[in-house]
């Protein structure tokens, strides 16, 4: 039984990878645009959420909530970040500039290697650090 599984789980990831590996630029956008929502592992009692719209014509806006724990165990938000950026595609990495953060946070490039894009779901690895990451599709 567990070989079958395994078997069922590398057909899976292979399927996966071919489909990623085979669209263009062109159609890793057209995929993209939406509206797509995040959440971060919970680090240091801070919870980080948000919301990011890549729009057709290369720019996208978004924001940041940061919550907290408090000492009743509730969460509460203790700041919301808003941004506005430019985004393209470049060989399957999406490339983000001239990013503007309302709390004037300075960022410089940002590059996100496609791994997947789904209708409900897209996974990436921060090329920075080597991370990986899950947007889920709002809209």
């Amino acid at each position: 039984m567990r070989n079958v599984i395994l078997i069922m789980y590398l057909f899976i990831l292979t399927a996966c990878s071919t489909l990623s590996s085979t669209r263009s630029d062109r159609d890793y956008a057209g995929l993209l645009i939406g509206t797509w929502g995040y959440n971060y592992p919970e680090e240091s009692g801070v919870i980080t959420s948000g919301e990011k719209t890549y729009n057709a014509d290369g720019t996208s806006n978004g924001f940041i909530v940061y919550k907290e724990r408090t000492s009743a165990g509730d969460v509460e938000e203790v700041e919301r970040v808003f941004y506005t950026s430019k985004w393209k595609i470049q060989n399957s990495i999406v490339v983000i500039t001239d990013v503007v953060y309302s709390d004037l946070t300075p960022v410089g490039m940002l590059r996100d290697k496609i791994i997947f894009i789904g209708a409900k779901n897209a996974v990436f690895q921060d090329l920075s650090d080597g991370s990986t990451f899950e947007r889920i599709r709002i809209k």
